[in-house]
């Protein structure tokens, strides 16, 4: 699963509900999103929120 590109990960995801697919997707781009969310905001509290909300609403599919 690991060698899947994104968008394949993402379509998975969408129509299987698979966690281990989330958890692929999660492992890939967590370092990112919270370096992204740190030097946007430069509060680590809140980049941990935010880098927690953005998967929340990818799991919820939102």
């Amino acid at each position: 699963m690991h060698h899947l590109f994104d968008e394949e990960l993402v379509r998975q995801y969408k129509t299987t509900k698979d966690e281990r697919v989330l958890e692929v997707l999660i492992k890939r781009y967590l370092q990112q999103i919270y370096g992204f969310a740190r030097n946007y905001t430069g509060n680590e509290d809140n980049a941990s929120d935010i880098t927690q909300e953005v998967f929340v609403k990818v799991w919820k599919n939102k």
